[in-house]
């Protein structure tokens, strides 16, 4: 509208993965693009792209007016029959895997942003790590995510939170969700061996109130000695005060090392 002779449509795959190490999506980007159909030059100046994204019918936050992705410089105008793909990254809090409904609104300069059509994209779960819905509190996803490598500690040092998860609590449903009580279990087992170690439950500390849409991240220490060279399972299950089942939130493999010579990655959780 206000264009005569310009064309833009929203470029992206039909379907995105679930990455469990994101707790979500991560470094999708969406292309704007603008063909310009006319014999004269369109001037563009600053463009300004604001997503918004529904599940269901319920709104999943996103980080409004997204500039360029990476910083990259654009064109300000297009000559005649000329096109560009404007990219721009998708800063949204895609944290449950299912269909999303995104909106896209865009601005040139300081014109008023003009919205252009709905685009369905599908956030596919790849594999068994992905959020868990809990049977007896409608509305409420977790799962825990964790560093594949760490070095072997002392009880001190695990005591100290020298290995932790992170636990992700989501709101799908259309209500607010209460989480007055809230802890998660860790059962950690060498692989090979048959007894597991079984930490203290775990207080959580999600606001008093989730809304619509809305996630908690917090860092779990995890307690259990993994002070031997190995490769340890732990596992994750989530206790609230509505429903007393154990929801399982799904296991993180961890490959201990002992050896001062090799280099680890940064920790991300």
């Amino acid at each position: 509208p206000g264009w005569p002779g310009v064309w833009v449509r929203v470029v992206s795959p039909p379907t995105i993965p679930y990455r469990a190490s994101a707790l979500g999506v991560a470094g999708h980007h969406v292309g704007i693009a603008f063909e310009n159909t006319t014999r004269g030059h369109l001037e563009l100046g600053e463009l300004r792209v604001t997503f918004s994204a529904r599940r269901e019918g319920v709104e999943f936050p996103c980080r409004p007016l997204v500039g360029a992705a990476g910083g990259e410089r654009e064109p300000t105008r297009l000559r005649p029959f000329e096109g560009h793909v404007f990219e721009r990254d998708l800063d949204c809090q895609l944290t449950l895997p299912g269909r999303y409904v995104l909106g896209v609104k865009l601005s040139l300069g300081g014109a008023t942003p003009i919205a252009l059509p709905a685009l369905p994209i599908d956030v596919e779960a790849r594999g068994e790590r992905a959020p868990q819905p809990h049977p007896g509190v409608p509305g409420l996803w977790a799962m825990t995510a964790g560093d594949k490598n760490a070095r072997a500690l002392s009880a001190e040092g695990f005591a100290r939170g020298g290995y932790a998860v992170v636990v992700a609590l989501v709101n799908g449903g259309p209500r607010a969700l209460e989480l007055r009580t809230a802890r998660v279990l860790f059962r950690v087992t060498r692989v090979g061996t048959p007894l597991p170690c079984m930490d203290e439950p775990v207080a959580l500390h999600p606001p008093p109130t989730l809304g619509p849409g809305q996630a908690h991240f917090e860092r779990v220490p995890v307690t259990c000695v993994m002070n031997k060279p190995g490769t340890y399972d732990i596992d994750s299950a989530l206790v609230v005060d509505q429903d007393p089942r154990e929801l399982a939130m799904g296991r993180t493999r961890v490959t201990v090392g002992a050896d001062p010579t090799v280099v680890f990655p940064p920790r991300a959780y």
